[in-house]
């Protein structure tokens, strides 16, 4: 006869099962990690990584059987304070090209003004999506060590 043996089960009125707490605890990090870099200027890391936990987060959120608890509620904060810097930084990328598209077209005027414009809104979305990643981690993670929603 074998034995089945179970995952103990979350305490009573405790917020997040085990398994959850672990997996967002990982999640703030990456996270935390996209936040660092975005504000020195690693914007190419930092959306490499922010991309890919939207990625995550929507795919777990969609085999999560929990809607509506607060993990479904952390992994729903999580994706929207993730979503935010990549369309920043795709409506630069937008501008960039039509830049591009306009210096070339005028055979090549103009073009210390469109790269120095470009640095300027580069590091402004970049310290933009940065401090905006960081409180909202903040503010997720403080709720989160708490045991409430976000």
């Amino acid at each position: 006869m074998t034995a089945v043996v179970e995952a103990p089960a979350a305490p009573a009125g405790a917020p997040f099962p085990e398994q959850d707490r672990q997996w967002l605890y990982k999640v703030y990090g990456a996270a935390i990690l996209s936040a660092v870099l975005a504000v020195f200027h690693a914007s190419v890391l930092a959306m490499a990584i922010a991309a890919a936990l939207v990625v995550l987060l929507g795919r777990r959120r969609a085999a999560a059987a929990g809607r509506g608890s607060a993990a479904d509620s952390h992994r729903r904060w999580l994706r929207r304070t993730m979503l935010v810097p990549l369309l920043l930084y795709g409506g630069l990328l937008s501008l960039m090209v039509v830049e591009a598209v306009r210096i070339a077209s005028s055979g090549g005027d103009h073009l210390l003004q469109a790269v120095a414009a470009h640095l300027i809104l580069h590091s402004v979305v970049t310290l933009g999506s940065g401090l905006w990643l960081i409180v909202r981690l903040l503010i997720g993670g403080l709720r989160f060590v708490d045991g409430r929603p976000a």
